[in-house]
Protein backbone atom coordinates (compact mmCIF):
# COMPACT_ATOMS: atom_id res chain seq x y z
CA UNK A 1 0.00 0.00 0.00
CA UNK A 2 2.25 2.44 1.01
CA UNK A 3 4.76 1.58 -2.19
CA UNK A 4 1.48 2.17 -4.45
CA UNK A 5 0.94 5.31 -2.90
CA UNK A 6 4.08 6.67 -3.82
CA UNK A 7 3.90 5.70 -6.68
CA UNK A 8 0.65 7.57 -7.43
CA UNK A 9 2.15 10.63 -5.90
CA UNK A 10 5.03 10.96 -8.08
CA UNK A 11 2.64 10.08 -11.61
CA UNK A 12 -0.75 12.82 -10.91
CA UNK A 13 -1.97 15.63 -8.77
CA UNK A 14 -5.19 13.88 -8.24
CA UNK A 15 -3.32 11.04 -7.21
CA UNK A 16 -1.60 12.87 -4.78
CA UNK A 17 -4.49 13.87 -3.27
CA UNK A 18 -6.09 10.68 -2.78
CA UNK A 19 -2.99 9.87 -1.23
CA UNK A 20 -2.99 12.10 1.38
CA UNK A 21 -6.15 10.26 2.67
CA UNK A 22 -4.71 6.79 1.94
CA UNK A 23 -1.07 6.96 3.18
CA UNK A 24 -1.37 7.92 6.81
CA UNK A 25 -3.70 5.07 7.86
CA UNK A 26 -2.42 2.12 6.13
CA UNK A 27 -0.84 0.19 8.49
CA UNK A 28 2.98 0.15 6.72
CA UNK A 29 3.04 3.64 7.76
CA UNK A 30 1.48 3.57 11.23
CA UNK A 31 3.94 1.14 11.74
CA UNK A 32 7.38 2.70 10.65
CA UNK A 33 5.83 5.66 12.10
CA UNK A 34 4.98 4.26 16.06
CA UNK A 35 4.59 7.43 17.99
CA UNK A 36 3.10 9.66 16.07
CA UNK A 37 -0.53 11.06 15.92
CA UNK A 38 -2.76 10.64 13.28
CA UNK A 39 -2.96 14.26 12.67
CA UNK A 40 1.10 14.55 12.51
CA UNK A 41 0.99 11.61 9.58
CA UNK A 42 -1.51 13.87 8.26
CA UNK A 43 0.44 16.94 8.17
CA UNK A 44 3.24 15.72 6.95
CA UNK A 45 1.71 13.70 4.18
CA UNK A 46 -0.25 17.27 3.16
CA UNK A 47 3.32 19.00 3.69
CA UNK A 48 4.72 16.34 0.84
CA UNK A 49 1.78 17.06 -1.59
CA UNK A 50 2.02 20.81 -1.20
CA UNK A 51 5.95 20.33 -2.33
CA UNK A 52 4.53 17.45 -5.21
CA UNK A 53 2.44 20.21 -7.12
CA UNK A 54 5.73 22.29 -8.05
CA UNK A 55 8.53 19.96 -7.12
CA UNK A 56 7.79 16.14 -6.98
CA UNK A 57 11.64 15.45 -5.59
CA UNK A 58 10.48 16.83 -1.93
CA UNK A 59 7.73 14.31 -1.51
CA UNK A 60 9.55 11.58 -3.00
CA UNK A 61 13.24 11.39 -2.76
CA UNK A 62 13.03 10.92 1.17
CA UNK A 63 11.78 8.12 0.73
CA UNK A 64 14.66 6.53 -1.64
CA UNK A 65 16.21 4.39 0.65
CA UNK A 66 12.78 2.76 1.71
CA UNK A 67 11.02 2.17 -0.97
CA UNK A 68 12.33 1.42 -5.00
CA UNK A 69 10.68 4.48 -6.43
CA UNK A 70 12.99 4.21 -9.44
CA UNK A 71 12.12 0.83 -10.30
CA UNK A 72 7.92 1.61 -9.78
CA UNK A 73 7.90 5.08 -11.06
CA UNK A 74 8.23 5.15 -14.99
CA UNK A 75 11.19 6.69 -16.78
CA UNK A 76 10.11 10.43 -16.93
CA UNK A 77 9.35 10.26 -13.34
CA UNK A 78 12.36 8.60 -12.37
CA UNK A 79 13.92 11.44 -14.35
CA UNK A 80 12.10 14.68 -13.25
CA UNK A 81 12.61 13.71 -9.37
CA UNK A 82 16.24 13.19 -9.97
CA UNK A 83 16.82 16.32 -12.05
CA UNK A 84 14.83 18.25 -9.38
CA UNK A 85 16.27 16.99 -6.74
CA UNK A 86 20.37 17.50 -7.78
CA UNK A 87 19.54 20.96 -8.40
CA UNK A 88 18.55 21.89 -4.94
CA UNK A 89 21.60 19.90 -3.21
CA UNK A 90 24.31 18.00 -3.62
CA UNK A 91 23.98 15.55 -1.10
CA UNK A 92 21.52 14.23 -3.36
CA UNK A 93 23.58 13.13 -5.92
CA UNK A 94 25.15 10.56 -3.66
CA UNK A 95 21.78 9.38 -2.27
CA UNK A 96 20.85 9.02 -6.61
CA UNK A 97 24.17 6.90 -6.38
CA UNK A 98 23.54 4.96 -3.32
CA UNK A 99 20.09 3.81 -4.18
CA UNK A 100 20.78 2.77 -7.52
CA UNK A 101 18.98 5.08 -9.33
CA UNK A 102 22.19 5.57 -11.56
CA UNK A 103 21.30 2.23 -14.45
CA UNK A 104 17.44 3.46 -15.20
CA UNK A 105 18.76 7.30 -15.33
CA UNK A 106 21.04 6.02 -18.14
CA UNK A 107 18.40 4.05 -19.80
CA UNK A 108 16.34 6.81 -19.73
CA UNK A 109 19.31 9.11 -21.32
CA UNK A 110 19.65 6.44 -24.09
CA UNK A 111 16.16 5.34 -25.05
CA UNK A 112 13.57 8.10 -23.31
CA UNK A 113 12.00 11.22 -25.23
CA UNK A 114 13.69 14.36 -25.68
CA UNK A 115 12.14 16.17 -22.41
CA UNK A 116 13.32 12.90 -20.51
CA UNK A 117 16.73 12.53 -21.90
CA UNK A 118 17.05 16.29 -21.13
CA UNK A 119 16.14 15.81 -17.16
CA UNK A 120 18.17 12.39 -17.39
CA UNK A 121 21.18 14.41 -18.85
CA UNK A 122 21.09 17.10 -16.24
CA UNK A 123 20.71 14.64 -13.33
CA UNK A 124 23.96 12.72 -14.46
CA UNK A 125 25.94 15.46 -15.22
CA UNK A 126 25.20 16.84 -11.39
CA UNK A 127 26.32 13.32 -10.02
CA UNK A 128 29.79 12.78 -12.59
CA UNK A 129 30.40 16.79 -11.12
CA UNK A 130 30.88 15.60 -7.36
CA UNK A 131 34.11 14.06 -7.29
CA UNK A 132 36.38 11.63 -9.00
CA UNK A 133 34.55 8.79 -7.55
CA UNK A 134 31.18 9.76 -8.85
CA UNK A 135 32.43 9.60 -12.39
CA UNK A 136 34.28 6.37 -11.81
CA UNK A 137 30.68 4.98 -10.12
CA UNK A 138 29.09 5.68 -13.49
CA UNK A 139 31.61 4.17 -15.85
CA UNK A 140 31.41 1.22 -14.02
CA UNK A 141 26.99 1.59 -14.66
CA UNK A 142 27.90 1.69 -18.14
CA UNK A 143 27.98 5.28 -19.23
CA UNK A 144 30.93 5.36 -21.13
CA UNK A 145 29.10 2.65 -23.76
CA UNK A 146 25.65 4.33 -23.27
CA UNK A 147 26.97 8.00 -24.20
CA UNK A 148 29.38 6.47 -26.74
CA UNK A 149 26.01 4.96 -28.28
CA UNK A 150 24.10 8.08 -28.86
CA UNK A 151 27.38 9.93 -29.87
CA UNK A 152 26.89 6.62 -33.07
CA UNK A 153 23.65 7.26 -33.65
CA UNK A 154 24.24 10.88 -35.00
CA UNK A 155 21.49 12.31 -32.31
CA UNK A 156 21.57 16.08 -31.80
CA UNK A 157 24.18 15.87 -28.47
CA UNK A 158 23.71 18.03 -25.27
CA UNK A 159 25.86 19.75 -23.76
CA UNK A 160 24.99 18.02 -20.12
CA UNK A 161 25.48 14.78 -21.85
CA UNK A 162 29.13 15.57 -23.27
CA UNK A 163 29.54 17.37 -19.56
CA UNK A 164 29.06 13.85 -17.88
CA UNK A 165 31.76 12.48 -20.65
CA UNK A 166 34.46 14.60 -19.70
CA UNK A 167 33.87 14.30 -16.04
CA UNK A 168 34.01 10.01 -16.85
CA UNK A 169 37.02 9.96 -18.75
CA UNK A 170 38.52 12.61 -16.67
CA UNK A 171 38.36 10.45 -13.66
CA UNK A 172 40.83 7.83 -14.24
CA UNK A 173 44.02 7.53 -16.91
CA UNK A 174 42.38 3.62 -17.20
CA UNK A 175 39.28 5.03 -18.41
CA UNK A 176 40.32 7.61 -20.49
CA UNK A 177 42.40 4.44 -22.63
CA UNK A 178 38.82 2.51 -22.64
CA UNK A 179 37.30 5.70 -24.39
CA UNK A 180 39.79 6.01 -27.30
CA UNK A 181 39.73 2.24 -27.58
CA UNK A 182 35.93 2.99 -28.29
CA UNK A 183 36.98 5.19 -31.06
CA UNK A 184 35.30 8.22 -28.77
CA UNK A 185 38.03 11.06 -30.19
CA UNK A 186 36.84 9.95 -33.34
CA UNK A 187 33.05 10.14 -32.78
CA UNK A 188 33.61 13.85 -31.20
CA UNK A 189 35.43 15.05 -34.09
CA UNK A 190 32.62 14.08 -36.22
CA UNK A 191 30.17 15.93 -34.30
CA UNK A 192 32.46 19.18 -34.29
CA UNK A 193 32.09 18.92 -38.26
CA UNK A 194 28.06 19.44 -37.48
CA UNK A 195 28.03 20.67 -33.93
CA UNK A 196 27.63 24.86 -34.05
CA UNK A 197 26.10 25.34 -30.60
CA UNK A 198 29.46 26.87 -28.66
CA UNK A 199 29.09 25.49 -25.27
CA UNK A 200 29.00 21.70 -27.08
CA UNK A 201 31.95 22.51 -29.15
CA UNK A 202 33.99 23.22 -26.11
CA UNK A 203 32.93 20.41 -24.13
CA UNK A 204 34.05 18.10 -26.97
CA UNK A 205 37.29 19.62 -27.36
CA UNK A 206 38.09 18.91 -23.46
CA UNK A 207 36.68 15.56 -23.47
CA UNK A 208 39.01 14.97 -27.16
CA UNK A 209 41.89 16.58 -25.47
CA UNK A 210 41.42 14.77 -21.57
CA UNK A 211 40.90 10.76 -23.41
CA UNK A 212 43.87 11.42 -25.79
CA UNK A 213 46.81 12.47 -23.19
CA UNK A 214 48.86 9.88 -23.47
CA UNK A 215 47.23 7.56 -25.75
CA UNK A 216 47.72 9.61 -29.34
CA UNK A 217 49.25 6.19 -30.74
CA UNK A 218 46.02 4.90 -30.84
CA UNK A 219 44.49 7.65 -32.68
CA UNK A 220 43.85 7.02 -36.53
CA UNK A 221 45.98 8.32 -38.77
CA UNK A 222 43.24 10.23 -40.59
CA UNK A 223 42.13 12.44 -37.31
CA UNK A 224 45.45 14.24 -36.80
CA UNK A 225 44.50 15.76 -39.99
CA UNK A 226 41.62 16.76 -38.27
CA UNK A 227 43.26 18.15 -35.20
CA UNK A 228 45.32 19.98 -37.12
CA UNK A 229 42.79 22.25 -38.57
CA UNK A 230 40.80 22.51 -35.49
CA UNK A 231 43.70 24.23 -33.34
CA UNK A 232 43.08 27.42 -34.88
CA UNK A 233 39.53 27.57 -34.19
CA UNK A 234 41.07 26.37 -30.32
CA UNK A 235 43.10 29.02 -29.91
CA UNK A 236 40.48 31.58 -31.48
CA UNK A 237 38.54 31.27 -28.35
CA UNK A 238 41.36 32.80 -25.46
CA UNK A 239 40.79 34.61 -23.86
CA UNK A 240 37.52 33.21 -22.60
CA UNK A 241 35.21 35.09 -20.16
CA UNK A 242 35.95 32.70 -17.19
CA UNK A 243 39.09 31.45 -15.29
CA UNK A 244 37.75 27.37 -15.92
CA UNK A 245 37.22 28.16 -19.55
CA UNK A 246 40.44 29.19 -19.81
CA UNK A 247 41.89 26.75 -18.10
CA UNK A 248 39.97 23.77 -20.25
CA UNK A 249 41.15 25.51 -23.50
CA UNK A 250 44.67 25.86 -22.48
CA UNK A 251 44.93 21.98 -21.25
CA UNK A 252 43.11 21.05 -24.49
CA UNK A 253 45.56 22.84 -26.51
CA UNK A 254 48.39 21.75 -24.61
CA UNK A 255 47.03 17.62 -24.83
CA UNK A 256 46.88 18.34 -28.67
CA UNK A 257 50.73 19.60 -28.90
CA UNK A 258 51.45 16.27 -27.44
CA UNK A 259 50.21 14.35 -29.99
CA UNK A 260 52.67 15.53 -32.98
CA UNK A 261 55.22 17.45 -33.76
CA UNK A 262 53.43 18.89 -36.16
CA UNK A 263 50.66 19.47 -33.86
CA UNK A 264 52.91 21.76 -31.37
CA UNK A 265 54.21 23.48 -33.92
CA UNK A 266 51.11 24.82 -34.97
CA UNK A 267 49.42 25.15 -31.36
CA UNK A 268 52.90 27.42 -30.99
CA UNK A 269 52.72 29.10 -34.09
CA UNK A 270 48.83 30.25 -33.38
CA UNK A 271 48.84 30.42 -29.57
CA UNK A 272 51.61 32.53 -28.67
CA UNK A 273 50.15 35.53 -29.15
CA UNK A 274 46.64 34.83 -27.49
CA UNK A 275 49.02 33.16 -24.81
CA UNK A 276 50.39 36.83 -23.98
CA UNK A 277 47.01 38.46 -24.44
CA UNK A 278 46.20 35.99 -21.36
CA UNK A 279 48.97 36.70 -19.62
CA UNK A 280 48.03 40.06 -19.29
CA UNK A 281 44.92 39.30 -17.87
CA UNK A 282 46.17 37.58 -13.94
CA UNK A 283 42.21 37.68 -12.94
CA UNK A 284 41.38 35.01 -15.76
CA UNK A 285 44.11 32.58 -15.24
CA UNK A 286 44.57 29.53 -12.91
CA UNK A 287 47.47 28.19 -11.71
CA UNK A 288 47.11 25.32 -14.42
CA UNK A 289 46.94 28.09 -16.67
CA UNK A 290 50.32 29.66 -15.95
CA UNK A 291 52.12 26.27 -15.51
CA UNK A 292 50.65 24.83 -18.90
CA UNK A 293 51.29 28.05 -21.21
CA UNK A 294 54.68 28.52 -19.47
CA UNK A 295 55.66 24.76 -20.71
CA UNK A 296 54.19 25.78 -23.97
CA UNK A 297 56.11 28.87 -24.50
CA UNK A 298 59.34 27.16 -23.61
CA UNK A 299 58.95 24.83 -26.15
CA UNK A 300 59.75 27.50 -28.50
CA UNK A 301 63.28 27.92 -27.04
Amino acid sequence: MFQLALVVLGISRTGAGITCAVVPTSSYVLKRMEGWSLLKLWLFTLFAISCHMDTPHFALLPFAGLVPVHTLASPYIVARISASAVSHRRENSLMLVEHGWIAPLLTCLESGGVSSQQLAATSLYRVSAVNLDTGRILFKAGALQTISHLLRKGRPILSEILGTLRNVVSSHDEIALKAVLLGVPTLLLDVLLAESNPDVRLEAVSIVSSSLYGHCNLLPKSDFSRLYDLVPEVVGWLPAETRKENERIVTALYSIAQCQPRLKSRVLQLGLKPFEELADHPHLQTPGVVMIMHELINGVV
